[in-house]
């Protein structure tokens, strides 16, 4: 029987949709598997999505499933995301807009689609995904400077790894900095005052970025060798308020949407 911690990392009230969920897929049987449920109220998303891997170590479990408060994650959906083996599997989501617009990367070319519906990627949001507890052990062990203690008002504290943060990513950071000093040792070449000086004060004409909590965490895991992979037949809903009646000019614009437009062909074909 394999444990999996089913983690929802929550900032204010949770929506009745998903305590909805919570109880169908506390009454629902998963072969094979032992769904542990707990939610973290109140922590920073990316604090909460790190002392999740605290958690599930301390319950024991094999396997994170991260839902955000406002996906529609029900017992259909986690029953599709469980029945994948590899390390790193997230359903697809949109951004909070009617226009369609995936937050995912493929990889350059794109990978091909398998019939089980997963695709390689270089990124993807992580809001609902399932990864393999022995993804953490790894990136630790390559990272192992990424630990730190967490302490809290109470006086708290304990040591939590850094897997999930924002970062300012780019040639004009502390990081990029270092690597270069670090290169120029392991190659031998001269490791003078003046060149490191030069390394550290030349001002780069391209802009650092700002990087999200899960695409820094792909990032980390690309430089690990861990791939990552996209479930193409899983789409979960992201909660947002939307103004009702649609236009009807707007509404025929996002119907013209390509992926829309596949799935409608696939409607049509299926009627006949």
């Amino acid at each position: 029987m394999k444990r999996v911690l089913l983690f929802y990392p929550c900032k204010g009230a949770l929506p009745c949709f998903q305590a909805r969920n919570q109880v169908n897929i506390a009454r629902t049987a998963f072969p094979g598997f032992q769904i542990v449920i707990r939610v973290l109220e109140g922590s920073p998303i990316q604090c909460a999505r790190n002392e999740s891997v605290q958690i599930a170590r301390s319950e024991k479990c094999e396997e994170i499933v991260q839902v955000d408060s406002d996906l529609n994650l029900g017992p259909k959906e986690l029953a599709q995301l469980l029945s994948h083996d590899e390390s790193i599997v997230c359903a697809l989501y949109c951004h909070r807009s009617l226009e369609t617009k995936w937050m995912v990367t493929p990889n350059n070319p794109p990978s091909p689609n398998r019939e089980d519906g997963l695709m390689a990627v270089k990124q993807s949001a992580i809001g609902c995904s399932k990864i393999k507890l022995s993804v953490f052990d790894k990136l630790q062990a390559d990272n192992p400077d990424r630990s730190g203690v967490l302490t809290d008002r109470a006086g708290d504290a304990k040591a939590v790894w850094d897997f999930f943060t924002f970062e300012r990513v780019g040639l004009n950071t502390p990081e990029s900095r270092l690597r270069s000093i670090a290169a120029m040792v392991q190659a031998g070449g001269s490791t003078s005052n003046e060149e490191i000086r030069r390394i550290l004060e030349t001002t780069y004409l391209e802009d650092n970025l700002h990087v999200s909590e899960d695409y820094r965490f792909c990032q980390l895991c690309e430089k690990s060798g861990i791939p990552i992979h996209v479930d193409t037949q899983l789409i979960v809903q992201h909660a947002t308020e939307v103004m009702l009646p649609i236009p009807t000019a707007q509404l025929l614009d996002l119907l013209k949407e390509p992926w829309r437009q596949e799935e409608l062909s696939q409607l049509n074909g299926s009627n006949n």
